[in-house]
């Protein structure tokens, strides 16, 4: 037994797997601490909020205490301390937290009971926006950034250690590899949750994603919130939490991908079916920069690394 329990990213955990945490510490009054973020709750099979554990403190934990159940020897009953929220982000700069936020507010728009409600963060610098990347007629943008495998002396001039290529799945992880070798880091969003880098390039989020065209129904929310002007008229789809049901996991996922980055976001999609609601979105909301992939903005894109570098990472 022990007398205090910190358990961080709390999100990833079931209730189940939480509640057996009472066999390894009895101080349930002040004993656990708890650290997480309800809109990162991408584990298959998890749905997070701290509101949960409260209720899962007071229903299995304090309810087993005699002191809860009639005062303790002072007459005062037990209590949970209040939920406290860090919202100075030191990581990130302002431009990532508030493309991070308009994720949230689609989640409290769309799904109001599966994130916890909350202040927005705020950054303490001032950076970059996240590039939207035009390819132009080209769609291969990978082959475009990566396509010199080596130069002339020998050395890759690809990503840096600092740097990586988040994909949505192992599939097309496989093609990224295949194409850049070890020019770059690739990860899929799974397993680059709880990861940081200086720069990240979002590759085919949206073309690869099985909401496929559902993405309209964020058009909705344009239309709900005044972020459309008045002339415009874009047909979209009623929101169905049935029919859309997979719109929550795919926003928490962007968030969790979205949030990797220190500095610099990239976002490059081939397809423009798909992507072209969220793309209006933040276009709307002043949010993001386009910016077309040209020779000279892909040669400032890539930094070099070191040996060591690379195997601190």
């Amino acid at each position: 037994m022990v007398d205090f329990v910190y358990v961080d990213e709390v999100q990833d955990l079931t209730m189940t797997q939480i509640a057996l945490l009472k066999y390894v510490c009895r101080n349930f009054e002040e004993g656990f601490h708890f650290a997480g973020d309800t809109a990162q709750t991408i584990t298959r099979g998890v749905d997070f909020r701290f509101q949960d554990i409260r209720s899962l403190f007071y229903t299995t934990f304090l309810s087993e205490t005699e002191a809860c159940n009639q005062g303790n020897k002072h007459g005062k009953q037990c209590h949970l301390s209040d939920m406290f929220q860090l919202t100075q982000n030191f990581r990130t700069h302002s431009g990532i937290l508030h493309m991070a936020q308009s994720i949230i507010d689609l989640l409290y728009f769309f799904f109001p009971s599966s994130v916890d409600k909350l202040n927005p963060e705020t950054g303490l610098v001032y950076g970059e926006p996240p590039v939207l990347l035009e390819t132009g007629k080209d769609k291969n943008a990978i082959v475009n950034i990566f396509g010199e495998n080596k130069s002339k002396d020998g050395n890759l001039h690809g990503f840096g250690a600092e740097q990586v290529i988040l994909v949505r799945d192992d599939a097309t992880k496989k093609q990224i590899v295949d194409l850049v070798g070890k020019q770059a880091l690739v990860l899929t969003i799974v397993e680059c949750k709880g990861l940081e880098f200086q720069d990240v390039l979002l590759y085919n989020i949206f073309t690869s994603s099985p909401l496929r065209n559902k993405w309209r129904v964020v058009y909705g929310y344009m239309k709900n919130k005044n972020i459309l002007s008045s002339p415009e008229e874009i047909s979209h789809p009623e929101f169905d939490r049935n029919k859309h049901c997979l719109l929550c996991s795919e926003l928490k996922q962007l968030y969790v991908a979205i949030t990797r980055t220190r500095q610099r976001l990239w976002i490059c999609e081939t397809a423009d079916d798909y992507c072209r609601p969220m793309f209006d979105f933040w276009n709307k909301l002043c949010l993001v920069e386009v910016r077309l992939l040209d020779s000279s903005f892909i040669e400032a894109m890539k930094t070099g690394s070191s040996t060591d570098d690379w195997r601190r990472r």
